[in-house]
Protein backbone atom coordinates (compact mmCIF):
# COMPACT_ATOMS: atom_id res chain seq x y z
CA UNK A 1 0.00 0.00 0.00
CA UNK A 2 2.88 2.35 0.78
CA UNK A 3 4.21 2.06 -2.26
CA UNK A 4 0.82 3.17 -4.26
CA UNK A 5 0.64 5.97 -2.27
CA UNK A 6 4.10 7.06 -3.13
CA UNK A 7 3.58 6.56 -6.09
CA UNK A 8 0.39 8.30 -6.44
CA UNK A 9 2.21 11.40 -4.58
CA UNK A 10 4.29 11.24 -7.73
CA UNK A 11 1.82 11.70 -10.23
CA UNK A 12 0.22 14.10 -8.69
CA UNK A 13 3.76 16.06 -8.04
CA UNK A 14 4.64 15.76 -12.05
CA UNK A 15 0.90 16.69 -12.62
CA UNK A 16 0.56 19.60 -10.59
CA UNK A 17 4.27 20.42 -12.04
CA UNK A 18 3.55 20.62 -15.63
CA UNK A 19 -0.44 22.43 -14.61
CA UNK A 20 0.32 24.86 -12.15
CA UNK A 21 3.02 26.62 -14.28
CA UNK A 22 0.01 27.39 -17.69
CA UNK A 23 -2.32 28.29 -15.25
CA UNK A 24 0.15 30.72 -13.46
CA UNK A 25 0.69 31.52 -17.35
CA UNK A 26 -3.20 31.92 -17.68
CA UNK A 27 -3.59 34.06 -15.05
CA UNK A 28 -0.65 36.33 -15.79
CA UNK A 29 -2.27 36.46 -19.85
CA UNK A 30 -5.31 37.35 -18.41
CA UNK A 31 -4.36 40.24 -16.82
CA UNK A 32 -2.12 41.72 -18.94
CA UNK A 33 -4.99 41.43 -21.47
CA UNK A 34 -6.89 43.20 -19.43
CA UNK A 35 -4.06 46.14 -18.52
CA UNK A 36 -4.23 46.17 -22.40
CA UNK A 37 -8.12 46.64 -22.82
CA UNK A 38 -7.86 49.06 -20.41
CA UNK A 39 -5.15 50.97 -21.76
CA UNK A 40 -6.43 50.61 -25.40
CA UNK A 41 -9.90 52.20 -24.07
CA UNK A 42 -9.03 54.61 -22.35
CA UNK A 43 -6.76 55.82 -25.27
CA UNK A 44 -9.47 55.52 -27.35
CA UNK A 45 -11.34 57.33 -25.06
CA UNK A 46 -9.09 60.21 -24.51
CA UNK A 47 -8.87 60.43 -28.58
CA UNK A 48 -12.60 60.79 -28.88
CA UNK A 49 -12.75 63.44 -26.21
CA UNK A 50 -10.03 65.31 -27.48
CA UNK A 51 -11.96 65.42 -31.33
CA UNK A 52 -14.86 66.85 -29.81
CA UNK A 53 -13.23 69.37 -27.50
CA UNK A 54 -11.47 70.65 -30.54
CA UNK A 55 -14.32 70.64 -32.80
CA UNK A 56 -16.54 72.37 -30.24
CA UNK A 57 -13.90 75.04 -29.89
CA UNK A 58 -14.05 74.88 -33.66
CA UNK A 59 -17.66 75.88 -33.72
CA UNK A 60 -17.03 78.54 -31.82
CA UNK A 61 -14.52 80.46 -34.11
CA UNK A 62 -14.39 78.87 -37.61
CA UNK A 63 -11.02 80.52 -37.97
CA UNK A 64 -9.14 78.33 -35.42
CA UNK A 65 -6.62 76.06 -36.67
CA UNK A 66 -3.98 76.02 -33.85
CA UNK A 67 -5.25 71.95 -32.84
CA UNK A 68 -3.87 71.08 -29.26
CA UNK A 69 -0.44 69.68 -28.32
CA UNK A 70 -0.22 67.43 -24.91
CA UNK A 71 -3.41 68.26 -23.57
CA UNK A 72 -3.71 66.26 -19.55
CA UNK A 73 -6.75 63.82 -19.36
CA UNK A 74 -7.98 61.04 -17.32
CA UNK A 75 -4.11 60.14 -16.63
CA UNK A 76 -3.27 60.55 -20.44
CA UNK A 77 -3.20 63.18 -23.22
CA UNK A 78 -4.47 63.88 -26.35
CA UNK A 79 -3.12 65.51 -29.16
CA UNK A 80 -5.49 67.67 -32.35
CA UNK A 81 -4.13 68.16 -36.03
CA UNK A 82 -6.50 70.01 -38.18
CA UNK A 83 -5.49 70.48 -42.15
CA UNK A 84 -7.18 71.11 -44.84
CA UNK A 85 -8.97 68.03 -46.88
CA UNK A 86 -10.76 67.88 -49.88
CA UNK A 87 -12.70 70.65 -51.41
CA UNK A 88 -13.79 72.72 -48.76
CA UNK A 89 -13.05 70.05 -45.92
CA UNK A 90 -10.92 70.14 -43.25
CA UNK A 91 -9.65 67.08 -41.02
CA UNK A 92 -9.49 66.94 -37.76
CA UNK A 93 -6.85 64.15 -36.43
CA UNK A 94 -6.72 63.36 -32.54
CA UNK A 95 -4.17 61.21 -31.29
CA UNK A 96 -5.22 59.70 -27.43
CA UNK A 97 -2.49 58.46 -25.59
CA UNK A 98 -2.90 56.42 -22.37
CA UNK A 99 0.33 55.05 -20.91
CA UNK A 100 2.30 53.54 -23.86
CA UNK A 101 -1.18 52.99 -25.75
CA UNK A 102 -2.16 55.13 -28.67
CA UNK A 103 -5.24 55.96 -30.70
CA UNK A 104 -6.64 57.40 -33.24
CA UNK A 105 -9.85 59.25 -34.00
CA UNK A 106 -9.94 61.06 -37.85
CA UNK A 107 -13.26 63.08 -37.95
CA UNK A 108 -13.78 65.38 -41.36
CA UNK A 109 -16.01 68.17 -41.40
CA UNK A 110 -17.33 70.72 -44.47
CA UNK A 111 -19.33 73.75 -44.71
CA UNK A 112 -22.86 73.28 -44.53
CA UNK A 113 -24.55 73.66 -48.27
CA UNK A 114 -28.71 74.78 -48.71
CA UNK A 115 -28.51 71.99 -51.02
CA UNK A 116 -28.61 69.02 -48.19
CA UNK A 117 -32.17 70.06 -47.46
CA UNK A 118 -34.76 68.40 -48.64
CA UNK A 119 -37.20 71.36 -47.66
CA UNK A 120 -36.21 74.81 -46.69
CA UNK A 121 -38.65 78.10 -46.54
CA UNK A 122 -38.06 81.38 -44.39
CA UNK A 123 -41.71 81.92 -44.63
CA UNK A 124 -44.26 79.33 -44.30
CA UNK A 125 -47.27 81.22 -44.16
CA UNK A 126 -50.14 79.40 -44.29
CA UNK A 127 -48.57 76.66 -44.70
CA UNK A 128 -49.91 73.68 -41.83
CA UNK A 129 -48.43 70.15 -41.86
CA UNK A 130 -50.80 67.68 -41.26
CA UNK A 131 -51.91 63.82 -41.03
CA UNK A 132 -50.63 61.64 -44.63
CA UNK A 133 -47.91 64.30 -44.83
CA UNK A 134 -44.47 62.51 -45.16
CA UNK A 135 -41.31 65.18 -45.67
CA UNK A 136 -37.80 63.25 -46.86
CA UNK A 137 -34.14 64.58 -46.22
CA UNK A 138 -33.64 67.66 -44.13
CA UNK A 139 -35.91 70.30 -42.78
CA UNK A 140 -35.36 73.43 -41.67
CA UNK A 141 -37.80 76.83 -41.40
CA UNK A 142 -37.27 79.90 -40.05
CA UNK A 143 -40.32 80.47 -39.04
CA UNK A 144 -43.17 79.02 -37.33
CA UNK A 145 -43.94 75.13 -38.20
CA UNK A 146 -48.06 74.77 -37.85
CA UNK A 147 -48.78 71.39 -37.18
CA UNK A 148 -51.94 69.69 -37.43
CA UNK A 149 -52.04 65.50 -36.50
CA UNK A 150 -49.46 63.49 -37.23
CA UNK A 151 -47.20 64.43 -40.33
CA UNK A 152 -43.69 62.43 -40.59
CA UNK A 153 -40.41 63.99 -41.19
CA UNK A 154 -38.02 61.19 -41.70
CA UNK A 155 -34.29 63.56 -41.71
CA UNK A 156 -33.30 66.32 -38.84
CA UNK A 157 -35.74 68.73 -38.57
CA UNK A 158 -34.92 72.37 -37.16
CA UNK A 159 -37.64 75.69 -36.71
CA UNK A 160 -36.42 78.67 -35.66
CA UNK A 161 -39.26 79.88 -34.30
CA UNK A 162 -40.27 76.06 -33.01
CA UNK A 163 -44.04 75.02 -33.87
CA UNK A 164 -47.41 75.83 -33.33
CA UNK A 165 -48.45 74.27 -31.22
CA UNK A 166 -45.59 74.20 -28.81
CA UNK A 167 -46.19 70.46 -28.15
CA UNK A 168 -47.13 68.67 -31.17
CA UNK A 169 -47.83 65.30 -32.47
CA UNK A 170 -45.62 65.49 -35.51
CA UNK A 171 -43.40 62.29 -35.53
CA UNK A 172 -39.68 63.34 -36.19
CA UNK A 173 -37.75 60.55 -37.22
CA UNK A 174 -34.23 62.08 -36.80
CA UNK A 175 -34.74 64.62 -34.27
CA UNK A 176 -36.10 68.05 -33.99
CA UNK A 177 -34.30 70.88 -32.84
CA UNK A 178 -35.59 74.68 -32.38
CA UNK A 179 -33.79 78.27 -32.56
CA UNK A 180 -31.74 77.16 -35.22
CA UNK A 181 -30.78 80.13 -36.96
CA UNK A 182 -29.72 79.35 -41.06
CA UNK A 183 -31.06 82.93 -42.92
CA UNK A 184 -31.12 82.80 -46.85
CA UNK A 185 -28.15 85.02 -48.11
CA UNK A 186 -28.69 88.74 -49.05
CA UNK A 187 -27.80 87.86 -52.84
CA UNK A 188 -26.14 85.21 -55.27
CA UNK A 189 -22.95 87.19 -56.36
CA UNK A 190 -20.85 84.36 -55.44
CA UNK A 191 -22.55 82.28 -57.64
CA UNK A 192 -21.99 85.08 -60.40
CA UNK A 193 -17.69 85.63 -59.34
CA UNK A 194 -17.78 81.72 -60.22
CA UNK A 195 -19.58 82.11 -63.20
CA UNK A 196 -16.85 84.97 -64.24
CA UNK A 197 -14.08 83.27 -63.06
CA UNK A 198 -14.42 79.84 -64.73
CA UNK A 199 -17.89 79.49 -66.07
CA UNK A 200 -20.37 81.13 -68.15
CA UNK A 201 -21.83 84.41 -67.53
CA UNK A 202 -24.90 85.88 -69.93
CA UNK A 203 -24.31 90.02 -68.54
CA UNK A 204 -27.98 90.72 -69.05
CA UNK A 205 -31.24 89.59 -70.93
CA UNK A 206 -32.90 86.19 -71.32
CA UNK A 207 -31.04 82.65 -72.04
CA UNK A 208 -32.56 79.39 -73.34
CA UNK A 209 -30.52 76.47 -72.66
CA UNK A 210 -30.98 72.90 -73.74
CA UNK A 211 -29.05 70.04 -72.67
CA UNK A 212 -28.33 67.13 -74.40
CA UNK A 213 -26.04 64.75 -71.98
CA UNK A 214 -22.44 67.00 -72.08
CA UNK A 215 -23.70 69.39 -74.37
CA UNK A 216 -25.87 72.66 -74.49
CA UNK A 217 -27.97 74.37 -77.12
CA UNK A 218 -27.98 78.11 -76.17
CA UNK A 219 -29.43 80.99 -77.64
CA UNK A 220 -30.34 85.00 -76.04
CA UNK A 221 -33.65 85.17 -77.51
CA UNK A 222 -36.79 82.86 -78.27
CA UNK A 223 -36.60 83.04 -81.90
CA UNK A 224 -32.70 83.24 -81.99
CA UNK A 225 -30.20 80.58 -83.51
CA UNK A 226 -29.20 78.19 -81.32
CA UNK A 227 -25.65 77.15 -81.13
CA UNK A 228 -24.68 73.80 -79.76
CA UNK A 229 -21.06 74.08 -77.43
CA UNK A 230 -19.60 71.14 -75.34
CA UNK A 231 -20.42 72.02 -71.18
CA UNK A 232 -16.15 71.41 -70.54
CA UNK A 233 -15.71 74.28 -72.97
CA UNK A 234 -18.76 76.36 -72.24
CA UNK A 235 -19.04 76.71 -68.59
CA UNK A 236 -15.66 74.50 -67.16
CA UNK A 237 -16.57 74.92 -63.35
CA UNK A 238 -20.17 73.96 -64.19
CA UNK A 239 -21.86 77.12 -63.31
CA UNK A 240 -23.99 78.92 -65.74
CA UNK A 241 -25.67 82.77 -64.89
CA UNK A 242 -27.50 85.58 -66.17
CA UNK A 243 -26.59 88.23 -64.29
CA UNK A 244 -29.67 90.35 -65.16
CA UNK A 245 -32.20 88.27 -66.94
CA UNK A 246 -34.67 85.30 -66.84
CA UNK A 247 -33.06 81.69 -67.55
CA UNK A 248 -35.15 79.15 -69.51
CA UNK A 249 -34.25 75.20 -69.20
CA UNK A 250 -34.70 71.57 -70.30
CA UNK A 251 -33.13 68.42 -71.69
CA UNK A 252 -30.60 66.09 -70.13
CA UNK A 253 -27.68 66.53 -68.06
CA UNK A 254 -24.79 64.59 -67.83
CA UNK A 255 -22.48 66.86 -65.54
CA UNK A 256 -22.47 68.70 -62.48
CA UNK A 257 -23.85 71.87 -63.11
CA UNK A 258 -25.54 75.28 -60.89
CA UNK A 259 -27.86 77.18 -63.41
CA UNK A 260 -28.67 80.77 -62.15
CA UNK A 261 -30.46 83.43 -62.89
CA UNK A 262 -30.12 87.11 -61.28
CA UNK A 263 -32.11 89.94 -61.25
CA UNK A 264 -35.25 91.45 -60.63
CA UNK A 265 -39.13 89.76 -61.28
CA UNK A 266 -40.39 90.28 -63.53
CA UNK A 267 -37.65 91.11 -65.90
CA UNK A 268 -35.26 88.68 -64.50
CA UNK A 269 -34.53 86.68 -61.68
CA UNK A 270 -36.77 83.55 -63.01
CA UNK A 271 -35.58 80.23 -64.25
CA UNK A 272 -38.46 78.98 -66.30
CA UNK A 273 -38.30 75.17 -66.57
CA UNK A 274 -39.49 74.75 -70.34
CA UNK A 275 -39.87 71.12 -70.20
CA UNK A 276 -37.85 68.05 -68.36
CA UNK A 277 -34.81 68.58 -66.97
CA UNK A 278 -33.37 65.23 -65.78
CA UNK A 279 -30.29 63.59 -64.97
CA UNK A 280 -28.86 60.99 -68.15
CA UNK A 281 -27.96 58.60 -65.03
CA UNK A 282 -30.95 57.97 -62.56
CA UNK A 283 -28.78 58.12 -59.12
CA UNK A 284 -31.40 56.14 -57.22
CA UNK A 285 -30.46 52.97 -59.33
CA UNK A 286 -26.60 53.48 -60.35
CA UNK A 287 -24.12 55.40 -59.65
CA UNK A 288 -23.30 58.82 -61.21
CA UNK A 289 -21.72 62.23 -61.19
CA UNK A 290 -24.92 64.04 -62.54
CA UNK A 291 -26.02 66.36 -60.13
CA UNK A 292 -28.01 69.86 -60.85
CA UNK A 293 -28.73 72.93 -59.08
CA UNK A 294 -31.61 75.58 -60.19
CA UNK A 295 -31.03 79.07 -58.45
CA UNK A 296 -33.31 82.17 -58.87
CA UNK A 297 -33.51 85.52 -57.09
CA UNK A 298 -36.99 85.16 -57.63
CA UNK A 299 -38.41 82.01 -58.32
CA UNK A 300 -38.40 78.86 -60.12
CA UNK A 301 -41.68 78.68 -62.39
CA UNK A 302 -42.47 75.49 -64.25
CA UNK A 303 -43.55 77.05 -67.83
CA UNK A 304 -47.44 76.87 -69.15
CA UNK A 305 -46.79 75.40 -72.50
CA UNK A 306 -47.31 71.84 -73.75
CA UNK A 307 -44.59 70.02 -72.94
CA UNK A 308 -45.22 70.94 -69.91
CA UNK A 309 -49.36 70.04 -69.57
CA UNK A 310 -48.79 66.28 -69.00
CA UNK A 311 -46.47 65.94 -66.25
CA UNK A 312 -42.71 67.60 -65.74
CA UNK A 313 -39.80 65.83 -64.46
CA UNK A 314 -37.08 67.98 -62.63
CA UNK A 315 -33.37 66.68 -61.40
CA UNK A 316 -31.93 68.83 -59.26
CA UNK A 317 -31.58 71.15 -55.91
CA UNK A 318 -33.56 74.01 -56.25
CA UNK A 319 -33.18 77.36 -54.62
CA UNK A 320 -35.20 80.23 -54.99
CA UNK A 321 -33.43 83.80 -52.92
CA UNK A 322 -37.06 85.36 -52.64
CA UNK A 323 -39.68 83.22 -54.14
CA UNK A 324 -40.64 79.95 -54.39
CA UNK A 325 -41.39 76.79 -57.16
CA UNK A 326 -44.40 77.59 -58.37
CA UNK A 327 -46.28 76.91 -62.08
CA UNK A 328 -47.28 79.63 -64.19
CA UNK A 329 -50.73 80.34 -64.36
CA UNK A 330 -50.96 77.44 -62.02
CA UNK A 331 -54.94 78.64 -61.01
CA UNK A 332 -56.07 78.51 -65.08
CA UNK A 333 -53.61 76.28 -66.80
CA UNK A 334 -55.74 73.09 -66.53
CA UNK A 335 -54.63 69.91 -64.61
CA UNK A 336 -51.20 69.22 -65.75
CA UNK A 337 -50.56 66.07 -64.47
CA UNK A 338 -47.83 65.23 -61.98
CA UNK A 339 -44.25 67.48 -60.54
CA UNK A 340 -41.90 64.30 -60.29
CA UNK A 341 -38.69 66.76 -58.41
CA UNK A 342 -36.14 64.20 -57.00
CA UNK A 343 -33.60 66.75 -55.33
CA UNK A 344 -35.01 69.26 -52.83
CA UNK A 345 -36.26 72.55 -52.18
CA UNK A 346 -35.12 75.74 -50.78
CA UNK A 347 -37.33 78.84 -51.00
CA UNK A 348 -38.18 81.93 -49.38
CA UNK A 349 -41.64 80.56 -49.32
CA UNK A 350 -43.70 78.25 -50.97
CA UNK A 351 -45.13 78.77 -54.05
CA UNK A 352 -48.31 77.56 -55.55
CA UNK A 353 -48.61 74.73 -58.29
CA UNK A 354 -51.95 73.93 -58.57
CA UNK A 355 -55.42 74.09 -56.94
CA UNK A 356 -57.43 71.40 -54.93
CA UNK A 357 -60.67 70.79 -53.75
CA UNK A 358 -61.77 68.89 -50.69
CA UNK A 359 -64.58 66.65 -50.30
CA UNK A 360 -65.64 64.27 -47.53
CA UNK A 361 -61.96 63.61 -46.55
CA UNK A 362 -60.72 63.02 -50.68
CA UNK A 363 -58.53 65.88 -51.92
CA UNK A 364 -59.55 66.39 -55.69
CA UNK A 365 -56.98 68.54 -58.27
CA UNK A 366 -58.72 70.92 -59.98
CA UNK A 367 -55.75 72.67 -62.06
CA UNK A 368 -51.82 72.48 -62.05
CA UNK A 369 -49.91 69.43 -60.53
CA UNK A 370 -49.93 67.21 -58.13
CA UNK A 371 -46.69 66.55 -56.05
CA UNK A 372 -44.03 63.80 -56.10
CA UNK A 373 -40.94 64.67 -54.41
CA UNK A 374 -38.22 62.80 -53.69
CA UNK A 375 -34.96 63.99 -51.97
CA UNK A 376 -31.66 62.85 -53.80
CA UNK A 377 -29.71 61.52 -51.21
CA UNK A 378 -26.27 62.18 -52.22
CA UNK A 379 -27.24 65.77 -51.40
CA UNK A 380 -26.65 65.20 -47.61
CA UNK A 381 -22.53 65.20 -48.27
CA UNK A 382 -22.42 66.87 -51.53
CA UNK A 383 -23.45 69.66 -53.60
CA UNK A 384 -23.76 71.16 -57.09
CA UNK A 385 -21.03 73.28 -57.52
CA UNK A 386 -20.66 76.90 -55.47
CA UNK A 387 -24.19 76.55 -54.03
CA UNK A 388 -24.36 78.73 -51.45
CA UNK A 389 -23.34 77.72 -47.45
CA UNK A 390 -25.10 78.17 -44.42
CA UNK A 391 -22.41 79.41 -42.66
CA UNK A 392 -22.54 76.94 -40.64
CA UNK A 393 -20.48 73.35 -40.56
CA UNK A 394 -21.62 69.72 -40.65
CA UNK A 395 -19.97 66.61 -40.19
CA UNK A 396 -18.84 64.37 -43.48
CA UNK A 397 -17.14 61.51 -41.29
CA UNK A 398 -15.95 60.29 -37.96
CA UNK A 399 -13.48 57.36 -38.43
CA UNK A 400 -12.48 55.63 -35.09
Amino acid sequence: MGKYAIIMVFALTVTLGILLPNVFRAGYQSSQNYINYTSRTQAHNNASSGANIALSKFFFDTTWRDGMSNMSLNGGSYNVAIQNYGVNQLMFTSVGLFQSTRDTVRVIIQPGSFASYGYYSKVEGNITWVTGDTVWGPFHTQATMKISGTPVFMGRVSAFNGTNPKNSTAIFKNGFITGENVDLPLDLHDVENAAISGGKLFSSGDVWLNFNGTTVTWKTSANGTPTTTPLSTFAPNGVITTGNGNMHIMGTVDARLTLCAEGTSPTGGNVYIDDDIKYAVDPRTSSTIDMLGIMADNSVIITDDSANHNNVVIDGSIFCRTGGLTAENYSTRGISGTINLLGGIIQYQRGAVGTFSSSGGTVTITSGFRKNYKYDTRLTTSSPPFFPFTGKYQLVSWID
